[in-house]
């Protein structure tokens, strides 16, 4: 236990079960707050941002939680879990990237079901980060990768529009994030309904004013949907941003500049650590124990191995897989 704050006097409690949690995380995250002196601590959030090893990146390295099973869950794979008095989340620590985009629900389908999410959305991340920069590439740059027919229908569509392709994508996507915006802050009973007939009056009208072009309007729309798929904040913001990047590059280099930019995503993600953990695990180093845990589902039963990563003392797990 710890009281963190000169005059909340908040009550820190950190968890982990010291048999199996490597515990240089337990003192890595216990220095970081030994070291603190802060007049308050409000909320389980004030302590995230003093424990976020890397401001510059755009991704979250520390998830929160107030479902009781995700914090069981975390404790026994080996990680370390931080309750704030007051507060309703509970923070787990270390946090990867695939924790972000898998959510816990999965625990409790069918296999063959989940796997073939779990496919989607990597799939639905990539798009919504890379398409409308690949749209660009491919019409400014890259036209010979492109049909004749579909080339000459895109043609078509873009005589009239006074802006180039990138200037229509900057703006329709900045449009687009002003929607989810306005979502977000309005009411959940009509929200959505109002961003979904923003979008559809938008669009109607840019592609009948001759504003933007319609291939563009399916482009940016199908970038959006795909963009649903993802409810953490942070990972949205993350998309948003390395999106641009890829949109700035493509209307520089084309094809050369989506792989520039995409050399960079790796680069960046690699390199972002989570309480001492590299971010990218479980493919950068590469972990197959763990990658059953995220990036597919096994039976349950079958789940007998603890990550070495994290749990650096009783990898193995005690269960009856015969039953």
């Amino acid at each position: 236990d710890l009281n963190m704050g000169r005059k909340t006097n908040t009550k820190v409690q950190i968890l982990y079960f010291d048999d199996i949690t490597d515990m240089s995380v337990v003192t890595n995250i216990k220095d970081k707050l030994d070291k603190l002196d802060i007049d308050g601590i409000i909320d389980a959030g004030n302590v995230a941002n003093i424990l976020s090893e890397d401001e510059s990146t755009p991704f979250p390295t520390i998830s929160q939680s107030e479902r009781p099973d995700v914090i069981a869950t975390a404790l026994l794979e080996g990680k370390v879990c931080i309750m704030v008095d007051t507060s309703p989340f509970v923070l787990i620590l270390p946090s990867f990237f695939a924790d972000f985009i898998n959510p816990v629900v999965d625990n409790y389908n069918r296999n063959v079901n989940v796997n073939f999410l779990k496919i989607l959305r990597f799939a639905s991340f990539f798009f919504t980060m890379i398409l409308p920069g690949f749209y660009i590439a491919l019409v400014n740059y890259n036209m010979e990768t492109i049909p004749t027919s579909l080339l000459v229908n895109f043609a078509a569509q873009n005589d009239g529009v006074p802006f180039p392709t990138i200037i229509e994508a900057i703006v329709m996507v900045i449009v687009c994030e002003i929607l989810r915006e306005s979502d977000l802050r309005f009411p959940s009973s009509y929200g959505s309904a109002i961003s979904i007939l923003g979008a559809l009056v938008l669009g109607e009208a840019a592609v009948s004013a001759g504003i933007v072009s319609p291939i563009m309007i399916i482009v940016i729309a199908f970038t959006f949907i795909t963009s649903l798929i993802f409810t953490e904040l942070e990972v949205i913001n993350a998309i948003r941003y390395f999106r641009f990047i890829f949109l700035v590059l493509a209307a520089m280099y084309g094809l050369y500049g989506i792989a520039l930019a995409l050399i960079y995503f790796l680069i960046h993600i690699t390199s972002v650590k989570s309480a001492g953990k590299p971010y990218y695990y479980p493919i950068v180093p590469f972990d197959f124990t763990y990658i059953k845990k995220t990036l597919f589902k096994v039976k349950y039963l079958n789940d007998t191995k603890r990550s070495k990563l994290l749990a650096r003392k009783n990898q193995i797990k005690k269960q009856v897989v015969d039953a």
